[in-house]
């Protein structure tokens, strides 16, 4: 699919957050969340020109999504600025697909976890609870 309309939309949603919480974002530190295709399309907007997007990317969360242009796609993350990515599998059908990557982006110097929840393709209050537990590793500082 196409992923420029998502990345436009992505830098649109960043600038009016930060036009209202400013002061309170950290703009050269975000972490992109990225669900099914949202996980998909990341890597495009994690290379968008710096005018369309106002935040830096140094952590992602991948749930339920991989990219499906995966040739490159460490050395992308890696020079995107990525420093910790978590991987999240809901379906068994993502989880080699997380793994390998999350293989390749060690090798890449990118700080990694894969999480394989079985939880199907809908997130339970159980993953939300995962995942708040895995937002101080992502966001040690």
């Amino acid at each position: 699919p196409d992923a420029a309309p998502s990345a436009r939309l992505v830098g649109d949603v960043m600038d009016a957050a930060l036009m209202r919480f400013g002061p309170y974002l950290a703009k050269d530190d975000a972490t992109y969340f990225g669900y099914s295709q949202g996980a998909m399309l990341a890597p495009s907007i994690w290379t968008a020109p710096a005018a369309n997007q106002p935040l830096h990317f140094s952590s992602a969360v991948l749930l339920e999504g991989l990219p499906a242009q995966v040739a490159g796609l460490p050395q992308k993350m890696h020079s995107a600025g990525l420093r910790r990515v978590l991987l999240v599998s809901g379906q068994g059908g993502w989880a080699g697909g997380h793994a390998s990557l999350a293989a390749a982006l060690r090798t890449q110097g990118v700080d990694t976890k894969h999480l394989a929840l079985a939880f199907g393709h809908v997130p339970t209050v159980a993953v939300v609870d995962v995942l708040a537990h895995e937002s101080a590793w992502l966001r040690p500082n």
